[in-house]
């Protein structure tokens, strides 16, 4: 008897760098970070297990399921990302934290956007975050 996988099987390859260090400048650690990541899907999952059209009750998931293959949320794909950030421990349990991250895709790849393609869109973006962490 032989079985097959539930979904399919999505081949990508990825890596990335990371490094900070933390300094004591005022008896309280400011840490500074940068990363570099790297992804890239070689290919998409195909359909492996229909779920059946006939039971009633499962017709919610067959459409969210086939709605994922039919989507271009899955597939061939790339992205790029350089973080720059900044963490401040305020007391051992306050942290405010500050990061820039730049995002880059290939141009003929969604590079993870969850929007329709336009032709006008370099596939390029920066995201800036602030936060406040804390420990209870």
């Amino acid at each position: 008897m032989s079985s097959s996988p539930a979904f399919g099987v999505i081949s990508y390859d990825s890596y990335y760098l990371s490094g900070g260090h933390t300094f004591y400048p005022f008896n309280l650690p400011i840490t500074p970070h940068i990363t570099f990541a790297n992804i890239s899907v070689d290919e998409a999952p195909s359909l492996v297990n229909e779920i059946p059209a006939n039971v009633p009750q499962l017709a919610p998931l067959r459409s969210a399921y086939l709605g994922v293959f039919q989507s271009d949320l899955i597939g061939n794909d790339s992205l790029q990302r350089l973080s720059v950030g900044l963490r401040w421990d305020v007391n051992p349990a306050v942290a405010l934290k500050a990061e820039w991250m730049r995002l880059r895709a290939d141009r003929d790849k969604r590079g993870f956007f969850t929007f329709n393609r336009a032709a006008d869109f370099d596939r390029k973006a920066n995201l800036f975050l602030l936060g406040l962490e804390w420990v209870f």
